[in-house]
């Protein structure tokens, strides 16, 4: 996400009272009959945890920040909803060639 993009929040002062996504999608549709374009914004957060209430993964910033950031959205009139998808990277397709694609001394 660029620098701009802080959510300023009642946690924390100076620079750490404010929610900065870990990355975001933006997704532009056109529909072709009427070539009506639209764009869908998804702001997306990584964490170990299916469990925005867990205190063991997350600390009480963290968790306060990400609810803070979901009232910032229902306060925009925009859909915010905890989506939970857990993803496990590939890692055995990537080992098994890793060598070759990185260039070595």
């Amino acid at each position: 996400m660029p620098k701009c993009y802080r959510i300023p929040t009642p946690i924390g002062r100076d620079n750490q009272g404010f929610y900065e996504p870990d990355f975001g999608l933006v997704l532009k549709r056109r529909n072709l009959n009427s070539g009506e374009a639209r764009e869908y914004y998804f702001v997306i957060e990584t964490k170990s945890t299916n469990n925005v209430d867990d205190r063991k993964a997350l600390t009480d910033s963290e968790r306060w920040k990400i609810k803070c950031a979901l009232k910032h959205f229902d306060a925009l009139g925009i859909e915010a909803k905890l989506d939970y998808r857990p993803y496990v990277a590939p890692v055995k397709a990537y080992q098994t060639d890793f060598k070759t694609k990185v260039p070595q001394p």
